[in-house]
């Protein structure tokens, strides 16, 4: 695995080897962040099921201001750790080793929060019932989800409404705001993203 984009272009990351994870493929990757560019400068991310911290480490290389990685998996985290010793980022990032549900993330909300866990649906009911009273969020956050394209997620909760939904061969990703937050959040339709 490599960073695609930004000031690390082209830096190898630790993969996970035998351990039974799965990386966002780096195409996904590069499809996301294009969709994002334009939010990313500046934001403080939150990569939540965040494996190798691959996202996290993509994110940062493009001008994000900061991430956090919450990964309850040590074998991960401890390679999450490893990633960002070999970039140098330890004062941009905060790893916390526990489930997202019973996390407490951040003093303060994120512009930019990505979402990649185990493909079972009860994973994103969960976490978009826990986004609904969660102090983390701006108005203007947004949200995405990784998901099995089998996955039905829901239009909008509570707090919430879908804007977008990419699909690249089993996998998806799909995007959220604030229901009172305008459409236009993020850079323009890639659709030829889609594969």
């Amino acid at each position: 695995m490599r960073i695609v984009s930004g000031r690390f272009r082209g830096r190898r990351l630790n993969s996970p080897g035998h351990l039974q994870l799965r990386p966002t493929p780096e195409k996904v990757r590069e499809a996301l962040f294009h969709q994002i560019q334009s939010r990313i400068a500046g934001a403080h991310f939150l990569d939540a099921y965040a494996g190798t911290g691959a996202i996290g480490l993509e994110a940062l290389s493009r001008g994000a201001a900061s991430v956090t990685f919450i990964e309850k998996n040590r074998r991960f985290a401890a390679l999450i750790q490893k990633n960002v010793r070999s970039l140098d980022l330890e004062d941009e990032t905060r790893l916390l080793v526990e489930d997202f549900l019973a996390a407490c993330p951040s003093e303060h909300p994120f512009d930019i929060l990505f979402f990649d866990p185990p493909y079972h649906e009860d994973y994103y009911t969960r976490i978009l019932s826990h986004l609904t009273h969660a102090t983390i969020l701006r108005p203007e956050s947004l949200i995405i989800l990784e998901h099995f394209k089998k996955n039905q997620l829901p239009e909008r909760t509570s707090r919430l409404k879908k804007v977008r939904s990419r699909f690249y061969g089993d996998s998806v990703l799909t995007f959220y705001s604030g229901l009172d937050h305008e459409n236009a959040i993020l850079s323009p339709d890639f659709s030829q993203d889609t594969f």
